[in-house]
């Protein structure tokens, strides 16, 4: 880190730590998604349930402006041990549903009320290969502050302050989608 002023070195680190904690983050994230949706199953057992109806809620695209347009979540009613469930479905749609469709769901036996569309988005995996890819960005630039004789340039340092940027954002995303909320 030479020919860096000291408030300099001190963004870079704590840019490196933010990066390494995001990544450190994801990876966690991903990995228990992927362990609860493993245990899940291990114990369902497909049920045929009926989509009764459907909750539509309006959602605008903030690409554009005026954009608007619905999403669709499935009511499904199923019978599961002689006794009538009626939940909302796991996946939001922008296609509308046709009340009286038969589809398969994923109930949990321990718990009926729990059921699932699908048993696999793949969200574990993206949030793992994220974070792997966020933990080797952040070594390699540790390589390169560390170990390179030369001084680094500004638009680096500049670089590095927006990867942090990006970094925190990305770990208030993943602490909301612990949270589910």
């Amino acid at each position: 880190m030479r020919n860096l002023n000291a408030v300099t070195g001190i963004v870079v680190l704590l840019t490196l730590g933010i990066l390494l904690g995001s990544g450190g983050l994801l990876v966690y994230i991903g990995h228990n998604e992927n362990e609860s949706l493993a245990s899940f199953k291990e114990k369902c057992q497909t049920v045929q349930a009926t989509v009764v109806d459907y909750d539509k809620e309006r959602k605008s695209s903030g690409l554009e402006e005026n954009h608007e347009y619905y999403e669709y979540d499935k009511i499904y009613e199923y019978s599961f041990k002689g006794q009538v469930y009626r939940v909302k479905g796991s996946q939001s749609s922008r296609q509308e549903p046709l009340i009286g469709s038969r589809e398969n769901v994923f109930v949990n036996p321990d718990n009926p009320e729990e059921m699932r569309t699908i048993l696999s988005d793949g969200s574990g995996n993206m949030f793992m290969l994220l974070g792997i890819a966020i933990i080797l960005v952040s070594v390699m630039l540790c390589v390169v502050l560390f170990f390179v004789k030369s001084s680094v340039p500004k638009w680096f340092v500049k670089l590095l302050k927006v990867c942090g940027f990006i970094a925190f954002a990305m770990n208030i995303l993943a602490i909301f989608m612990l949270l589910k909320i």
